[in-house]
């Protein structure tokens, strides 16, 4: 397989460096938050003005939206967590759990969702009455990124001490830590193939595990020059991408790992700073250090 990544837009709008990104309800429509303290609505599909949905007084770390509500969930440096009712148009709830930044939120079917934090927690809650339903210490270091599986059995959290744990989503225990990097674990994803793991960390190393063999590594990648901050798969799960301080992007081939293209600023007119997210839809979106959002047409051959 061939791939030719083309630059469809790149949108500006935030006055600093962008840390997350997250679907709308419609596929056009995402949501970005950045360290200017506002959460911005775009339009992918064409030239609309961005539209501000949130101050929130803070850096957005994270951001999750909540399809059968309706909810955007922000997560913010004081370790704020913001509850916006995009029907409303407003915030329903805001509460704090830690003082330390939210680094990622992630949300399952079950009407819970679930946040990590500098306080190097993770915590579980509920969406029907947005209360705490647990609090989980797990190292002395940042905890930065968590992912659920398709099948929404299992929770992997990417840690600061180097670990993957991985918890039954159910009962939220730990059924497994895995000595994965050298210094923190940045970044981790379930593999659509829902046989694998996939984790980024700050030692510049992509790791796949599989999970059908009590998550032994596979596959040990030098795949950037510094840290990876984000893992994302195409939607048919053929193709995923890695972002990483390295200003780079990097699509794979996955079943081979093999890499396809490498998008950065000298060949694809990319990021000229760190790239800190992704996300792919229709379009493979990145955002990051630059203030830029940028579109990528993914085409294949």
């Amino acid at each position: 397989m061939k791939v030719n990544s083309i630059k469809k837009a790149q949108l500006t709008g935030h006055k600093s460096a962008i840390y997350c990104i997250e679907q709308g309800l419609e596929k056009n429509k995402i949501y970005t938050g950045a360290g200017d303290q506002v959460v911005i609505q775009w339009d992918i599909n064409n030239d609309a003005e961005p539209i501000i949905v949130s101050n929130v007084g803070a850096i957005v770390y994270a951001l999750c939206y909540v399809p059968d509500w309706n909810y955007l969930i922000i997560g913010e440096s004081k370790g704020g967590i913001h509850i916006l009712d995009l029907t409303e148009r407003r915030e329903i709830k805001f509460f704090v759990q830690t003082f330390e930044p939210i680094f990622d939120i992630k949300c399952d079917a079950n009407n819970s969702f679930y946040s990590v934090s500098a306080d190097g927690s993770l915590s579980a809650w509920s969406l029907d009455d947005l209360t705490l339903i647990k609090n989980i210490p797990l190292c002395k270091e940042k905890v930065r990124a968590l992912d659920i599986n398709t099948a929404e059995t299992l929770m992997a959290v990417a840690c600061g001490d180097g670990t993957i744990r991985i918890f039954n989503l159910q009962t939220l225990e730990q059924i497994q830590q895995i000595d994965a990097h050298r210094g923190s674990a940045y970044s981790v994803k379930f593999h659509t193939d829902g046989k694998h793991l996939l984790s980024g960390g700050k030692d510049a190393m992509l790791n796949v595990y599989d999970l059908t063999q009590s998550c032994k590594i596979i596959n040990n990648i030098p795949a950037h020059n510094y840290a990876i901050y984000s893992i994302v798969f195409s939607p048919d799960g053929k193709l995923f991408a890695t972002a990483s301080r390295d200003k780079t992007i990097k699509i794979w081939d996955a079943d081979t790992y093999e890499i396809l293209q490498r998008l950065d600023k000298d060949k694809a007119d990319a990021h000229l700073n760190s790239v800190n997210k992704l996300l792919w839809n229709s379009y493979l979106v990145s955002v990051g250090d630059d203030r830029s959002v940028l579109i990528w047409d993914v085409l294949r051959s």
